[in-house]
């Protein structure tokens, strides 16, 4: 048995309509219908907002004494 996989939109009239399979025409099958979920549409965003909000995130002053700070804290 073979399985085929289509994303679609029911019409407002309660339709599907499955293209190009033209074997399947007249038969019976089984059809299981999984809603997707809607997805929250992403604003978009400014470059400077996003520099706002990430700016110093990844910022080290001195790596070498942060490194230190951190093995002097973990060995104490």
């Amino acid at each position: 048995m073979e399985a085929y996989r289509y994303l679609t939109k029911i019409s407002d009239k309660g339709t599907i309509t499955i293209l190009d399979k033209p074997s399947l025409f007249g038969q019976e099958v089984e059809l299981i219908i999984i809603p997707k979920e809607k997805q929250a549409k992403s604003k978009k965003k400014s470059a400077e907002q996003f520099l706002e909000k990430w700016s110093g995130f990844l910022s080290i002053e001195d790596p070498e004494k942060e490194k230190a700070d951190y093995l002097e804290e973990k060995y104490k």
